[in-house]
C-alpha cells in the first residue's frame, strides 16, 4: 500500500483542470494507492483546490509497468472515466515512488511512501 503525500497545482482529472492562466492554484491532496504487483492497482483520493473540495474520496484504478532501472509509467482511471498518465521513479528500496504527470499542460507531481498494513 502506498500513502499519497502531495501538493498538486492542477487537479488530476482532465475534465476539470484548474486553469493556471488565471494565476497559481493552491491545492492539497490526501489518499492512498495500492499496487498489486501484477501491473494493476487501485486508489482513493481527496483533493482540495483553492479551498474547495473538488474530489471527495474519489476512487480510481491503475495500470503500471516498472523497468529494471526503477523507472516506469502508471495510468490512473477515475470512476468517471477520466485518465491521467505519469512517469514514475521508484527508490532502490521500493519504499517511495515519485510521480510526474505527462499530460500536456499538466503540472502534477507527488510522492507515495510505503506504509505497513
Amino acid at each position: 500500500m502506498q500513502q499519497r503525500d502531495a501538493e498538486r497545482h492542477l487537479r488530476p482529472r482532465r475534465d476539470r483542470l484548474v486553469d493556471l492562466r488565471a494565476g497559481p492554484a493552491h491545492a492539497g491532496t490526501a489518499g492512498f494507492d495500492t499496487f498489486d504487483g501484477d501491473g494493476t492497482g487501485t486508489g482513493v483520493i481527496t483533493i482540495n483546490s483553492n479551498g474547495v473540495v473538488v474530489a471527495d474520496n474519489e476512487t480510481s484504478t491503475a495500470t503500471y509497468s516498472i523497468n529494471r532501472d526503477c523507472t516506469g509509467t502508471v495510468v490512473f482511471k477515475d470512476a468517471d472515466g477520466s485518465i491521467v498518465h505519469f512517469n514514475i521513479y521508484l527508490s532502490p528500496s521500493g519504499n517511495q515512488i515519485r510521480f510526474i504527470a505527462t499530460e500536456p499542460g499538466s503540472v502534477i507531481a507527488s510522492t507515495d511512501t510505503r506504509v505497513a498494513r
